[in-house]
Order: structure tokens, then sequence, then C-alpha cells
């Protein structure tokens, strides 16, 4: 029975904590993935994160930072439910299924516990970054917006192309979510105990503001050595629902194509404000998983 308390608390709090990071990080998520996937190949659309964001805010007003927001918070839930409950259940396998052993996993494991994990939640992130992605380079609004909101998007891309239309991109969500979530959940798990003194039964007694520099150091190290895989996601992801429209014919050709025009720098649009938007996201994201589970936690008592 505690393995299903723990999978229910993981769920709940991993809930709360990705909504903490949608609401931090989206605008700067927004300006991401324009600047990753904007223009076309060899002619950008924007000649700077700034310019991006100025253009963005003058065509469409704030709130167009916040385009596509519905489906990461509908579907955060899930996602970071899967996340979190899947993390806590692979280290408690990892550790012969000893009650709490968990937090003693040596790195490596660790290591491997946060691999599986990006493997798993690929499946459940795939379809809400398709949407998301969608609906954050679509530009223009009203009548001239092929989708109307986040669930016409939906509705239109599961009606035409079906469940593959909804996985478009699913096989370069794997490839980056492996290592990320590899390196994800690797640094956050060692920089607590650093934050611990190594001492295993301080881990959950951290401050906030150690929780969250955990979880910023955590989202630096997710995107720092991932970024150019995340840049093929996107290009995947936002490339035309029909097949015969679109202009990569898989990940090697749209990593051959965005080479060819763009050189390396083809492959790091965006960097900078992703960076800067993975310290705070991730940070809120830890510390509101954090907080809920202990409240959970606390309130049995």
């Amino acid at each position: 029975m505690s393995e299903v308390k723990d999978a229910i608390e993981d769920i709940a709090a991993g809930s709360v904590g990705g909504v903490c990071m949608v609401i931090a990080g989206h605008p700067l998520d927004t300006l991401k993935v324009r600047m990753q996937t904007s223009g076309t190949p060899g002619a950008p659309q924007f000649t700077s994160t700034m310019d991006c964001l100025r253009q963005t805010i003058k065509n469409e007003g704030f709130w167009g930072l916040y385009k596509g927001v519905a489906s990461p918070l509908v579907g955060v839930a899930a996602m970071n439910a899967t996340l979190f409950c899947a993390y806590g259940a692979i280290k408690y396998t990892l550790n012969d299924n000893k009650p709490h052993g968990e937090k003693q996993l040596p790195i490596l494991r660790m290591l491997l516990a946060g691999a599986e994990t990006g493997a798993v939640v690929a499946l459940v992130e795939s379809p809400v970054d398709l949407i998301k992605a969608k609906m954050q380079t679509q530009y223009g609004s009203g009548s001239t917006a092929q989708y109307k909101s986040t669930f016409d998007c939906l509705r239109q891309v599961t009606s035409q192309f079906g469940i593959r239309g909804v996985y478009q991109g699913l096989g370069a969500t794997l490839l980056r979510n492996v290592p990320a979530n590899t390196m994800y959940f690797g640094v956050y798990e060692q920089a607590r105990r650093e934050f611990a003194n190594g001492n295993w039964n301080n881990v959950d007694k951290l401050t906030p503001l150690q929780g969250f520099a955990a979880g910023g150091l955590a989202g630096i190290a997710y995107w720092i050595g991932t970024y150019p895989l995340d840049a093929i996601k996107s290009k995947m992801q936002t490339d035309a629902s029909d097949r015969s429209k679109r202009l990569y014919s898989s990940i090697a050709d749209c990593v051959k194509q965005t080479y060819r025009t763009s050189g390396i720098n083809g492959f790091y649009k965006g960097f900078g404000v992703c960076m800067l938007r993975a310290f705070p996201a991730n940070g809120a994201c830890f510390l509101g998983y954090e907080t809920a589970k202990k409240f959970l936690v606390s309130s049995e008592h």
C-alpha cells in the first residue's frame, strides 16, 4: 500500500510542480520555439531574441507570449504526474524495492533512473509539446488563424491525421528526452546531496531557496547538452501535419538541412532565452513539487 500512496503523492505533487513551471517559464518558452522554427532555412524571421519579443508584443500583445499555454497547463497534470511517478517507481525498483532506500542510490543508478524516466514520459510529453509548439508558431489571430484555440488545434490534428498526427516528432522527443532527463535528475539529486552536506537524512530538510537552486541547476543541465536535439524536435513537430507537405522527411534530413543552410548556429537559435528560462522555471517546478509533497505527507499525520 505504501507504494500506491507514494505514487499518488508523486502524481499530485508533480502536477503542482508542472503548473508552477509553466506559469514561470511559458513566455520565454514561446520565444525559444519561435526562434528555433521561424522563417525559412537560411532566412530567419527574427534577427534576435529581443526582436522576436518586440515583434510578438507589437503584433499580438503581451498575451501572445502565452500562446499555446493551455496545452501544457492541461497536459501538465498527466506529463508531470508521469514524470515524477515514473521516476519514483524506477528509483524504488533500482534499489531492490526497499522503502525509502532510493534516497541512498549511487549516482550512476540515479542517472539510469533519469534515462528510463525520459523514455517513459516521452509518450505523454510528445503530444503535449506538439500542440503547444503548433500554437506558439501560429502567427496572427482571429479569422486569419488556422487554429482557433488549443483544443481546436488538437481536434483538427486528431480528426485529420489520427494518432500518428498527435505523435508527430515522437522519435525526436525520445532522442532528446533520454539524455536530457538523465542529466536533469542526476544533477538535481547530486545538488540536493551537496546542499545537505552528504547527509541522507537532511536531503528532505533543505530550505526552499536550496530546493529552488537545486531545481534551477537541474534545468540548466537538462538543456545545456541537449539543446540541438530540442531544436530538431521543434522543427519536426512544427512541420506540416500532412506528410506530403513536410519540409523534413526524417530526423537525419532535418539535421542535414539545418546544418547546410545555417551551420552549427542553426541548432542553437533561441539558446540564450532557453538558458534564461531554465533556472527559474525548473527551480519553480521542483520547489512546487517538493512543497506539495511535504504538505501531502504532513497532512497524513
